[in-house]
């Protein structure tokens, strides 16, 4: 009784297989569910069907029926919303077609007339296949969605300033990543902090300077100065006529300006086109009482923009300065902050608006002067003061013992400084310097 059971069962699998073939293309109905407990009764009757499908053209077709009911399978998985199960049934229908291609082949190599089949074969191929509108979380905390014909999920992108070292600025609360073979050097006057590889002062070298001052008006300043360069090569030059004849190559520079954000803020842009020398992207980024710029050369424009995305702030600024004196000035506009034991006084020994400060021990008995003086016929200031210099025209000094401070109502202010002693002081005060509203 049993065997005659199970030889019922084999009739009823096989009459089913003659069935599907026969069928050919006409509509197809996905049957049991993949999310039934059932579902294994039709996986096993296709197999047992495939293993008495006998000829590699009969097989063929029964695999490229077999794709169109992992097709309407699938369909009805993205319907319910089982994205899980809808993906598993997309891998089976991916190997069935490529089990249906296997067979075509193999007719096609014995000489068989295959076209129809590879018609067929390519219409399968061709079908438009809705992809599970799941997403996959990238390590960058970025998501990607599936997509390509066979819905896999997109590659994740890749973070190339993974392991980057790490450039922390705790006075401003900021911090930024740079390239793993390059250094960094601060100093250097105008408060400038320099990126560079190999050696320092080279064309692909990146600044990020920490201004005081209005951020509008240094990058009208900025823009006026690009705009009235000639320093900019000429279409009618090749880089290396450039470097070979300057003279005939350089002209007028085209600029141009856009707003990126770096860090959740909008910031200015402005690019200077065909430079090859010299700066030629700047891009601005506005703090609480300070901004920076990243300056670049066309060389370093494609790793600052990878440091820009690595920018941030992180809200741990120190204020070691808050219980220092403040020096305010009307007449200039201006206020900056000394160290509590400093004084103050008018520069006696120039002409120009500037001033001194000096610590405790080198303060003068003589109020008039304030702070020591020494030498003579010609008097100078003693060793350890630190000054406040206003300039007209900016004289752009080639002194690294100049900082620069900002530029307000035609006039440039810089702190100078010549004592190694004095270097974070300098630092500090400069981080206090701002013009009065």
């Amino acid at each position: 009784m049993k065997k005659l059971l199970f030889s019922l069962i084999i009739i009823s699998f096989l009459m089913g297989g003659l069935s599907v073939l026969a069928q050919g293309t006409s509509t197809v109905s996905s049957g049991i569910a993949p999310d039934s407990p059932l579902y294994f009764l039709k996986t096993w009757k296709e197999n047992i069907q495939l293993f008495f499908t006998f000829g590699a053209e009969n097989k063929a077709k029964q695999f490229l029926r077999l794709t169109d009911i992992r097709l309407a399978e699938y369909q009805k998985m993205i319907e319910k919303g089982k994205t899980e199960i809808a993906q598993k049934v997309l891998d089976k229908y991916e190997k069935q077609l490529n089990n249906a291609t296997q067979k075509i082949e193999e007719l096609k190599n014995k000489g068989k007339n295959v076209e129809s089949l590879k018609q067929k074969l390519e219409e399968k191929k061709n079908k438009n296949i809705a992809c599970p509108m799941d997403a996959k979380l990238c390590p960058d905390g970025s998501y990607v969605s599936r997509t390509g014909p066979n819905c896999e999920f997109a590659a994740c992108p890749t973070d190339e300033t993974a392991n980057w070292k790490t450039y922390r600025n705790e006075q401003y609360g900021f911090e930024v990543k740079y390239p793993l073979d390059w250094n960094y050097h601060t100093g250097g006057g105008f408060g400038v902090i320099t990126f560079y590889q190999g050696e320092w002062g080279g064309e692909g070298d990146i600044l990020l300077i920490v201004n005081k001052g209005f951020l509008e008006e240094e990058y009208q300043k900025t823009k006026k100065a690009s705009e009235d360069s000639n320093q900019c090569l000429l279409e009618k030059c090749s880089i290396d006529q450039f470097y070979k004849t300057p003279n005939e190559c350089k002209g007028k520079c085209e600029i141009s300006e856009s707003t990126i954000s770096v860090a959740g803020k909008d910031c200015k842009v402005i690019i200077i086109k065909d430079n090859p020398i010299g700066f030629s992207k700047r891009v601005f980024i506005g703090a609480e009482d300070y901004f920076l710029q990243f300056i670049s050369s066309f060389k370093g424009q494609a790793i600052l923009d990878q440091m820009l995305s690595t920018f941030k702030f992180t809200g741990t600024s120190t204020n070691e300065t808050a219980n220092w004196k403040t020096y305010k000035n009307e007449e200039y506009g201006f206020e900056i902050k000394y160290p509590s034991g400093w004084s103050y006084g008018k520069n006696i020994f120039t002409n120009s608006s500037s001033w001194v400060f000096c610590p405790s021990n080198l303060k003068d008995s003589d109020l008039s002067i304030v702070c020591k003086v020494k030498g003579t016929p010609k008097p100078t200031y003693e060793d350890g003061m630190i000054f406040l210099f206003t300039y007209i025209n900016d004289p752009k000094p080639n002194n690294p013992n100049y900082h620069y401070l900002g530029f307000n109502n035609g006039t440039y202010f810089y702190l100078f400084n010549e004592s190694i002693n004095n270097s974070s002081i300098v630092n500090q005060m400069i981080s206090t310097f701002k013009f009065l509203q």
